[in-house]
């Protein structure tokens, strides 16, 4: 679930190692935005332009889809699939804690730095700084909410800020790992999440439409 300006919608991440992702945003009860990348090419479908046809997107935004794998699978973590660079840069305070300040260079320039607690190891915060456009981008996420999932220690919460204010903020709910996923720009438009189909066995695409409306008014 994730929203800015106080409003909240639904949205279900598809993610698949080492590079394929996707998102899928709930507008509202029919509509439905996609962005989702492959490794190589990313597109969208944007349903309020008429057209429910995946449309490639350009390298700027192609660069934002490849970063949402990072949710999941951080440059500690995967730091072998783009020539990623690690530098580890001294320690800093966030919020009274220590932390360790450990910067992740890739090889197109972006730069992100992640903030670890000195005791947890766990990651609190992370600023990405990257050129879009010839234009630097700089935006902070805060992690916290943690929780240990299939033997993992997740965060639940990331709240995504720019110039000191909130523009996003990423709640899960639901996390479900395993399933096969396909090449994510061919994948069809108009499919049942697996964990939806699995939890409610002959779901059709509208009938859990129907279910995130439900849930979104409900809100």
């Amino acid at each position: 679930q994730g929203g800015g300006g106080g409003e909240k919608r639904p949205m279900t991440f598809t993610l698949k190692a080492p590079k394929s992702s996707r998102m899928d945003l709930v507008i509202q009860a029919g509509l439905t935005y996609t962005m989702a990348y492959d490794g190589k090419q990313a597109w969208s479908i944007q349903p309020w332009t008429g057209s429910m046809d995946p449309q490639p997107m350009n390298a700027d935004d192609a660069k934002d889809a490849g970063r949402m794998i990072k949710f999941m699978w951080n440059d500690l973590m995967m730091t072998s699939n783009d020539g990623v660079q690690l530098q580890y840069i001294g320690k800093d305070e966030i919020e009274g804690s220590e932390v360790y300040k450990i910067k992740s260079t890739s090889a197109d320039g972006s730069e992100i730095i992640y903030y670890l607690d000195v005791d947890s190891y766990l990651i609190i915060k992370w600023t990405s700084r990257s050129m879009n456009s010839g234009v630097l981008s700089e935006s902070d996420t805060f992690l916290g909410e943690y929780q240990v999932l299939n033997g993992r220690t997740l965060p639940f919460v990331f709240e995504q800020k720019m110039n000191g204010e909130t523009m996003n903020v990423y709640e899960e709910y639901v996390v479900q790992k395993g399933y096969t996923v396909a090449e994510t720009r061919k994948a069809a438009p108009k499919e049942v999440p697996a964990w939806y189909a699995e939890r409610y066995p002959g779901a059709t695409y509208e009938s859990y439409q129907e279910a995130l409306h439900d849930y979104l008014n409900g809100i």
